[in-house]
C-alpha cells in the first residue's frame, strides 16, 4: 500500500476539520513549523490536534474524532491529554450558496485565553534557531508572558520579553507626547496599564537568568519591593504578603502585656543598599526570626523562591519600622538584633525614631 495514502486515509477516518479564528484582541503567531503541529494524546492516538496556522487570524485544525461533541460527554476524566480541551468544538456543516463550486464553512472564534493557549503550543515547539513572526508587539508580549506562566523553566523567549518590553515603553513615551495634539489618535493596540507588571516580570527574569547583578541580596530585594509597590497584584506578591502578615501578627503578640505603643509614629525609611556582609547577617537573622513566628521561609532552592523569601524579609522590616511597638518587640527579641537592625537606617533618623518609640512607651505605661 502506498504510504501517503495510508496517512490520508487515517486523517479522513480519524479526524474532522475545524477552522479557528483568533480572539479580536489577539493573534496567532507564525513559526517555521506552525503548519502541521501535533498536539495532545490519548490511548492509541498520537495526536488529538493537527494544527495548521494559515495567518495571524486563521488556523485550520484537524481534530481527532474523540473530541466530537457527542463523545465528549462519555469520555473518562483524564483519558485525554491536551492544552486545548476547553475549546468547545462543533462538527462543521457545509453551507452551499447555490453557486457551483462555492462552499462555506463555519468558523469558530476562540476566546483570548484559548488563543494564548494555542500560541503556547506553538512556542513550546519552537526550535532554538527557528524564526518567529508576529504583527503586534503588545499581543506578542502577552503571548510570551502566558507561555512563561505555563512553562516557567523555559528561558528561550526571555530575551524576547525584555526587548518587547523596552520597545513598548519607548512607544508609550512617543504616544504620550502625541496625545497632546487632539488630532492624533492613540494606538488602540497599546496597553500602557500593563507596564507596571511587565517591569516587575522582566526584572525577575533578568535576575533568574543572571543578566542583572546586585552588590548584595538586600539591594536586590529592596529594588524588587519598590517595583512591586507600583505593580498589579501577582501570585509572587501575594505569597510574600502571606509570609509578612503571619510574622507581623506573631510579632505583635510578643509585645509585653500592659504596654501599648502608638502606631504610625514617624515611619522610618529603610536604606536602599547594604554591604554584602551586613546583608548576609541580616537575612540569616530575619529568616530564622520569621520562621519561628510561623512564616514559611524555607522551601525550594530555585531563584524565584529565594527572591520571594528575601523580599518578604525586607517587606516585613519595612512594615515593622512603621509600627513602634512591633519594632520594639523585634529589636529586643535577641541580643544581636539591635546591632544588625540599626544598620538599616541613617544615623540621624535612627536616633529620632528610638527617642519617639520610648517616649510613647513611657506615656502609655503611665
Amino acid at each position: 500500500m502506498h504510504i501517503p495514502a495510508v496517512t490520508y486515509s487515517a486523517y479522513m477516518d480519524d479526524y474532522f476539520l475545524s477552522t479557528w479564528e483568533a480572539a479580536e484582541e489577539e493573534e496567532f503567531i507564525l513559526t517555521r513549523n506552525a503548519f502541521g503541529l501535533s498536539e495532545g494524546s490519548s490511548a492509541r492516538c498520537p495526536a488529538l490536534h493537527r494544527i495548521f496556522v494559515l495567518s495571524p487570524r486563521i488556523a485550520v485544525v484537524l481534530c481527532n474524532k474523540r473530541l466530537r461533541p457527542e463523545k465528549k460527554r462519555r469520555r473518562r476524566p483524564g483519558s485525554l491529554k491536551s492544552s486545548l480541551l476547553d475549546v468547545n468544538l462543533s462538527v462543521l456543516v457545509k453551507v452551499y450558496d447555490g453557486r457551483e463550486g462555492s462552499v462555506w464553512f463555519e468558523i469558530m472564534k476562540l476566546t483570548r485565553s484559548q488563543t494564548l493557549e494555542l500560541n503556547s503550543v506553538i512556542l513550546f515547539n519552537l526550535e532554538q534557531t527557528s524564526s518567529l513572526t508576529f504583527q503586534s508587539r503588545t499581543k506578542m508580549l502577552r503571548t510570551a508572558l502566558a507561555f512563561r506562566s505555563n512553562f516557567p523553566s523555559s528561558h528561550l523567549i526571555t530575551p524576547l520579553i525584555a526587548r518587547l518590553t523596552a520597545s513598548i515603553k519607548t512607544e508609550e513615551l512617543t504616544l504620550r507626547s502625541s496625545w497632546q495634539s487632539p488630532a492624533v489618535a492613540p494606538n488602540e493596540d497599546f496597553d500602557p496599564l500593563s507596564l507596571g507588571d511587565l517591569v516587575l516580570y522582566v526584572l525577575l527574569m533578568q535576575i533568574c537568568s543572571g543578566r542583572k547583578q546586585f552588590l548584595s541580596a538586600y539591594d536586590r530585594a529592596h529594588l524588587i519591593l519598590k517595583i512591586m509597590a507600583k505593580a498589579k497584584p501577582t501570585s509572587f506578591a501575594r505569597e510574600i504578603d502571606r509570609k509578612v502578615r503571619r510574622a507581623f501578627k506573631a510579632c505583635r503578640g510578643d509585645i509585653e502585656d500592659g504596654i501599648s505603643f502608638a502606631e504610625g509614629v514617624d515611619p522610618a525609611s529603610l536604606l536602599s543598599a547594604l554591604p554584602s556582609e551586613s546583608s548576609s547577617q541580616l537575612f540569616r537573622l530575619m529568616i530564622l526570626y520569621m520562621s519561628e513566628r510561623g512564616a514559611v521561609m524555607s522551601g525550594g532552592e530555585g531563584t524565584l523562591e529565594m527572591l520571594q523569601r528575601d523580599v518578604a524579609v525586607v517587606s516585613f522590616l519595612q512594615r515593622t519600622s512603621c509600627s513602634p511597638g512591633v519594632w520594639h518587640a523585634l529589636s529586643h527579641s535577641s541580643q544581636r538584633h539591635p546591632k544588625i537592625l540599626s544598620r538599616l537606617f541613617k544615623r540621624a533618623r535612627r536616633q529620632i525614631n528610638y527617642r519617639k518609640i520610648f517616649a510613647v512607651a513611657i506615656l502609655f505605661w503611665l
